[in-house]
């Protein structure tokens, strides 16, 4: 059952969805391992 039916059944049914938790990503300035681009097309 997809997403838009569970929630109208729940709507009628005058219950209400848990809000999913967003999946954590981790900050760019908190990895370690990137290194700073010296030139054009550096990654």
């Amino acid at each position: 059952m997809n997403i838009k039916k569970t929630r109208r059944i729940y709507n009628e049914l005058g219950l209400q969805l848990r809000n999913k938790q967003p999946k954590r990503r981790v900050k760019a300035k908190l990895r370690e391992d990137r290194q700073e681009a010296v030139g054009p097309n550096d990654v």
